[in-house]
């Protein structure tokens, strides 16, 4: 993956299958400035280089969007505060997957309020998917949460079992093999953890996964 940071704008051909419509020599993911509407800094992928113009707009406005959304989502205009962005993306398949993430800094907090999301874009259709719905059951499925409660005390020790497996605060990605589920500061361990992230294997998910989703069919396409 490539990280990009602040005025950082990472150029650079990435070679795909012929199962998408992008050219390798002119497929670039840059980054520009965010426009929030108020003094806040921050930075957003945009896609450059496809043959479909119609497919690139789309997913350049719905990036745009979404973390426009996500920003006002986390920020509270009454505090000020100023934020610092980043992102990070992989190719898989047909799948752009975006990692984007920040800090909001509210003046006299004693540190910044991590905020982070993941966008899985269709190259071919411009369509956005939500990895969670390849999984059947997830957040019920008591499959998922012993997984998900047997690694988190592997990784975090007996500690974390006081705040239980809260669902409704994980994120979802897709990395090589695995269903990583990604957990916000706060929500099953300190904030000196960070994020924690836990990788389900597709062997482990067995029948959970649904291999016939857009989201695997686009991550999986050769």
């Amino acid at each position: 993956m490539k990280l990009i940071r602040m005025a950082v704008i990472l150029m650079g051909a990435i070679l795909l299958c012929s199962c998408t419509q992008v050219k390798a020599e002119g497929f670039m993911v840059n980054s520009i400035d965010a426009d929030y509407g108020d003094k806040s800094s921050g930075r957003i992928p945009q896609v450059s280089g496809l043959e479909n113009k119609a497919v690139m707009n789309r997913i350049n406005n719905g990036i745009k969007l979404a973390l426009t959304e996500k920003y006002d989502s986390v920020r509270d205009p009454s505090l000020g505060g100023k934020t610092t962005e980043a992102f990070d993306y992989d190719i898989a398949g047909a799948l752009l997957i975006i990692n984007h993430e920040g800090d909001y800094y509210v003046p006299g907090a004693a540190h910044g309020l991590p905020y982070r999301t993941y966008l899985h874009i269709n190259l071919n259709d411009g369509a956005f998917y939500n990895v969670e719905s390849a999984i059947r059951g997830m957040g019920s499925a008591d499959k998922v949460r012993e997984l998900l409660a047997k690694k988190l005390e592997h990784k975090l020790g007996p500690a974390w079992l006081s705040y239980g497996v809260p669902m409704k605060d994980a994120m979802y990605t897709l990395a090589g093999n695995n269903i990583r589920v990604v957990f916000p500061p706060y929500s099953v361990a300190a904030y000196s953890e960070g994020f924690v992230d836990i990788d389900l294997s597709f062997d482990e998910l067995e029948s959970h996964i649904d291999y016939d989703s857009p989201v695997m069919r686009a991550y999986l396409a050769r």
